[in-house]
């Protein structure tokens, strides 16, 4: 996302700032912190911040709050770990999800594998082909 227009450029430079001052004066680096940016009603600048905070600080979380304000966050490692990896399970579960008759077919193939049996179907190519789409 990219802004072209001088105010609004102006207005997320300026939240931008403040983060960089705000992540260079932390103290304890375990303490949760936050920073409120303050609102703005144009979506284009707020997709812009959320963007620009992930890239220019991983290790700052962004929430969405009322008022069109963000909050950028600052978890303590503990806190940071558990995030991610509640965010790895998530992916995996959807993937998951996303080969659910795949990882059936494949259970009931292997099962007729294990006991020398033929799998049989009726239109088994279209069957199969239906499977790998979905």
């Amino acid at each position: 996302v990219y802004i072209r227009d001088a105010a609004q450029r102006g207005f997320a430079d300026g939240q931008l700032d403040r983060l960089k001052e705000f992540a260079e004066a932390r103290e304890d680096p375990e303490a949760r912190e936050e920073l409120l940016f303050e609102g703005h009603d144009s979506g284009l600048v707020r997709r812009y911040l959320y963007q620009e905070v992930e890239r220019r600080y991983p290790d700052v979380a962004t929430e969405k709050r009322p008022g069109n304000v963000i909050a950028c966050v600052v978890f303590p490692k503990a806190e940071r770990a558990r995030r991610a990896e509640a965010e790895r399970e998530a992916r995996v579960e959807a993937a998951r999800a996303r080969t659910g008759a795949r990882r059936i077919f494949q259970a009931v193939r292997d099962a007729c594998r294990e006991r020398n049996l033929p799998l049989v179907g009726h239109n088994c190519l279209f069957d199969v082909l239906f499977l790998l789409e979905h």
